[in-house]
């Protein structure tokens, strides 16, 4: 059985675009985790219901992996869900959003976090491990 009160202890909830980000853990595709589960997935089932068989859940709204919010995201066939996100990113994995005060683009044109990198960065100096 799952629990809203654990779960939403996971969850910073004050940003300006309504997001809810994950604090825990988040896949390389950057999407949280929560008890073995796609988090905005058990969010919604949590304060929406049951996601419609066959459909899944599109970011609609936002557009960020990272965010749990029900109400950010609407159920979809996934070929619709593929057609929509395609180049339509607009925050790293972790959430930060792809602005232009947060982004660098490399010399092969690849978009970059300014704040992941920074925390990286950080990690490095502290003698921890840099993914």
């Amino acid at each position: 059985m799952k629990n809203v009160q654990l779960f939403m202890n996971k969850v910073t909830i004050d940003t300006p675009e309504g997001c809810w980000l994950w604090n825990a853990y988040i896949d390389r595709d950057g999407y949280g985790q929560f008890q073995h589960e796609k988090a905005h997935r058990v969010a919604y089932e949590f304060f929406v219901g049951e996601i419609p068989p066959g459909l899944e859940l599109d970011h609609f709204f936002c557009n960020n992996p990272s965010c749990v919010n029900p109400w950010h995201v609407l159920p979809v066939a996934h070929l619709d869900n593929v057609r929509r996100t395609i180049n339509h990113k607009v925050s790293c994995k972790r959430g930060h959003l792809f602005n232009e005060e947060n982004t660098y683009v490399d010399s092969r044109g690849v978009r970059h976090c300014r704040a992941c990198n920074a925390m990286r960065a950080e990690l490095y100096r502290n003698g921890g491990s840099v993914k």
